[in-house]
């Protein structure tokens, strides 16, 4: 099949209606370190290689891959039916985004914004001089991540600590360097790192509408396809 590779990201109401018009046949799930057949050959690798599996789906005038945000729990017996219920079941996740200056942190219940809370403290980002101006600055500079770090790991442990031992999966979003200086910092947060999701939440200034945003991006699939 030739024609234009697509990447997307799919809302849950957009996979239902393209599941309303599929037949089961046409579609497998396959899970991670899966081996896929020759055709699929031109799938990017963070879907063969996705921790959540991979929906293939080929029909007369389509072939389509799905990428999951979750990854359904075996036995897979009917694709469709285990694609719906991995989508629509119940669960609780928190919210973590972050990047120097910015922070959000909250909790999505069931497809709502449970928690939301978000906050900032200047970190100056350049420093051109050298000598002693440029040791201070880096001085200067730590202290002011570390007082982010610290408003957002007391922000977490206020607004959404006492739900930690609900959250069935942790999301986050930010600068990926950032992000691991700041979950040693918070071992409030370092211990729910086996919840984490593997994909990244995108986010580009953290704030507490952030976690809205958030919680559609965490829905949703990504999905690869040819156009012809």
């Amino acid at each position: 099949m030739n024609g234009r590779v697509l990447n997307e990201t799919w809302s849950v109401g957009r996979i239902d209606e393209l599941l309303a018009g599929i037949r089961t046949e046409e579609g497998t799930y396959c899970p991670e370190s899966s081996v896929l057949a020759d055709d699929w050959e031109w799938l990017p690798g963070s879907a063969r290689t996705s921790r959540t599996g991979v929906y293939l789906i080929s029909g007369p005038a389509m072939q389509l891959a799905i990428v999951p945000p979750f990854a359904p729990a075996p036995p897979y017996t009917d694709w469709k039916a285990d694609l719906r219920r991995t989508l629509s079941e119940p669960r609780r996740i928190g919210v973590v985004l972050l990047r120097l200056g910015y922070f959000a942190v909250g909790v999505v219940n069931n497809g709502a914004v449970e928690v939301a809370r978000g906050g900032s403290r200047y970190v100056h980002g350049r420093h051109r001089a050298g000598g002693q101006s440029q040791r201070r600055w880096e001085r200067n500079r730590d202290q002011w991540i570390e007082a982010l770090f610290d408003r957002a790991c007391s922000a977490w442990q206020e607004s959404c600590g006492p739900l930690a031992g609900r959250l069935d999966h942790l999301a986050l979003g930010g600068d990926r360097i950032v992000l691991g200086r700041f979950l040693v910092h918070c071992p409030a947060l370092a211990r729910l790192r086996d919840r984490e999701i593997a994909r990244r939440v995108p986010v580009d200034r953290p704030r507490s509408d952030a976690i809205e945003q958030a919680r559609r991006a965490i829905w949703s699939s990504v999905v690869h396809r040819i156009s012809a």
